[in-house]
Formats: structure tokens, sequence, C-alpha cells
């Protein structure tokens, strides 16, 4: 049983980041509270400060977004030292809770189709490439309308088997944006739980950013709600150094 083995953290990583790559920093603090895991992988671009992780060059593919995470998963799922079954975490997102990797499940908020309406630009047309690949996928034209397919694209780790992702590989366009939680949950038919996203985007004051961590598992935050009370937070969340800084 691959779930009773240690399970690989993949990070897909850009240069992107306005925050010098902190956010990389408290995310892998963040992982002491999992129990289970075993390497850390970054896939992408490796910052200097960065130690005892193993390391995937993977270059993005510019103005394709959704694409340069798809390739980093599969250059993943292509090497051999990665657990058949791996955790993928992006760099802005934060575990809260002890807990063992196997507890973390498929998270959903809604459905895809409600998330394709709610959308403008290019995210929607990546929802609506996802809501046609998954109705080619399942052959079943109801399901399209509606209910089934979950929106995954929340901002919390997520556990991938390589076996799925090859059989999207077959089968998607490769130069297609989608969103790519969603597709799997979709094409993998997983249970999913529902859960009321959370990604800090804005700034807050010190006690509003903690009253809305109360209870949480995960949360995220992005790049306009690095503030003050924010870097205050990170850093009486998350004090210790890990191992895989320097």
């Amino acid at each position: 049983n691959q779930l009773s083995g240690m399970i690989s953290v993949i990070y897909p990583l850009g240069t992107g980041s306005k925050w010098h790559n902190n956010e990389l920093r408290y995310s892998l603090r963040s992982l002491s509270h999992i129990s289970g895991i075993g390497d850390v992988f970054i896939v992408g671009e490796k910052p200097a400060w960065v130690r005892n992780v193993i390391h995937i060059p993977c270059k993005d593919v510019p103005f394709r977004k959704e694409y340069s995470i798809y390739t980093k998963i599969m250059a993943a799922v292509n090497d051999e030292r990665v657990s058949n079954c791996f955790l993928f975490m992006n760099d802005d997102h934060f575990c809260l809770q002890d807990m063992d990797v196997t507890d973390i499940e498929n998270y959903a908020s809604g459905t895809l189709f409600d998330e394709y309406n709610r959308r403008h630009g290019h995210y929607k047309a990546a929802c609506k490439n996802t809501l046609d690949m998954l109705e080619v996928i399942t052959n079943d034209n109801l399901r399209y309308f509606g209910d089934e397919f979950n929106y995954c694209d929340v901002h919390t780790p997520i556990l991938y088997w390589k076996g799925f992702w090859n059989g999207i590989s077959k089968v998607i366009e490769p130069k297609t944006e989608y969103v790519l939680k969603s597709l799997y949950a979709g094409f993998a038919g997983v249970q999913t739980v529902e859960i009321t996203d959370i990604k800090i985007n804005k700034p807050m004051p010190y006690r509003e950013i903690l009253a809305k961590l109360q209870d949480r598992k995960f949360f995220s935050i992005g790049d306009y709600g690095v503030c003050l009370d924010m870097k205050r937070v990170m850093n009486e969340l998350y004090p210790k150094k890990s191992k895989y800084e320097i």
C-alpha cells in the first residue's frame, strides 16, 4: 500500500514572488505539522537559501500559468524518485494543524460550472476547457450541466496519484489551459469535501487575520495580503527555521 510509505512533497515554483520567496520559507516551516512525508521536491526555480530538497529544474512557459504548472506536475510524475502518491503543495499554502499526510482530503468549493459562470477572461476559459474535457472523458452530457464536477482549485494541498496524471496526459490537449485540481478530481472520480476557501489577498489587521484562521487546517495568502501584520502572524505561527532553509 503506497499510502503506508513516506509520501513525497512537490512544490512547483516560478519566478513571480514579490516577497522574495518568503511564502515558500513559511510553507516549508508549516510542513512540521504534517507527519508521514518523505523527500521534498522543488520543481522549477530553486531559491539560493533552500537546502535539503531535491531540485527538478523546469522552466515556465511565458503567459501560460496553468500549463506551466502542468509541465511541473508531469516532471514530478516522470521522476522515479517521487513516490507514486505525492502531496502537491503551492508555496503560498500553509498548514495550521497537526495531521498525517493521509488525512488530507480532496477539498472543493462548489461546482466547476458555477465557478465558470462567476469568472471572466483567461480563467473562465480554463474552466470551460476543463468542463469540455471532463464531458468527453465521462461521456455523460448531463454531468456537464452541473452538479457533479466539483471546483477543486482551492488553496489547499492535494494528494495526486501518478497513474491518474499519466492517464490525463494521454487525453488532454497539450497547448490548452485547464484548472488542474478540478481536472484531476473529475478524471479520477475522487470523493470531495466541501470547504470555504481562504486566500488573504488584502492588508488586514493582526486580530482580523487571527480570527480568519481560527479552526482552519490550511490557509493561503496573495501578494496584496503581505503587510506588517501578516508578517507578524507568520513569524508567530512558524517561528523556527526548518531543515529546508540555510
